[in-house]
């Protein structure tokens, strides 16, 4: 596992960072690009500039997670507008940055379910700049059962959470994921919440 790399002006790393990777690189400036290409950055927003830092990162191509202390709707589109591939608490639970890192070093995207409900909502309020999808053509792709997994995925619920309510296995909500996915052609939870959000489900004019 590669060495988890976090930039804040923190003189000491939190105690839950130590705990979810071990030894870890704690930095308060950025080193060279050519140095980061290809990794995962722990970005807190106590630094200064953390937008710029993280716009600079995800353009030289860096996988870049953004840990707030004080987590927000505005503040996390505007990181994932900005090319972050996470978005969490600065402090969450240690167990909680693993899943992160383990989804991020994969080319998913993070952000915790009820954040990721906000997001939603907020999404669906905007005015659309593109032609919008049918949401009932997008859903004929999918089996009943992977429809009902989506739409629970749209409502921000967590994998134990679908299980608990279909009655089915973890191991089976994931497998069912993987088809949405591959089917609607998304990159992870995220991306499939967002665009299912956007949708209409009026008919298209013929």
């Amino acid at each position: 596992m590669e060495q988890a790399i976090f930039v804040s002006p923190r003189s000491e790393p939190h105690a839950r960072w130590v705990e979810a990777f071990g030894e870890l690189r704690l930095i308060s400036e950025l080193p060279g690009l050519d140095e980061l290409e290809g990794k995962t950055v722990w970005l807190s927003t106590d630094l200064p500039a953390w937008s710029q830092a993280l716009e600079q990162l995800a353009q030289a191509g860096v996988r870049v997670v953004v840990l707030s202390l004080t987590p927000g709707v505005a503040e996390a589109a505007r990181a994932l507008d900005l090319g972050a591939r996470g978005y969490a608490h600065a402090y969450c639970a240690p167990v909680l940055l693993q899943q992160i890192a383990s989804v991020v070093a994969q080319g998913g995207h993070w952000v915790g379910s009820e954040l990721m409900k906000q997001l939603v909502v907020a999404a669906s309020k905007l005015p659309a700049t593109e032609p919008v999808e049918d949401r009932s053509l997008l859903m004929a792709a999918l089996t009943t059962r992977e429809q009902e997994v989506a739409n629970a995925v749209v409502e921000g619920k967590s994998n134990k959470e679908i299980a608990r309510a279909l009655d089915i296995t973890e191991r089976t909500v994931k497998a069912h994921l993987a088809a949405v996915f591959k089917k609607l052609n998304v990159r992870d939870r995220l991306h499939l919440a967002l665009r299912l959000a956007a949708t209409t489900t009026d008919k298209l004019p013929l």
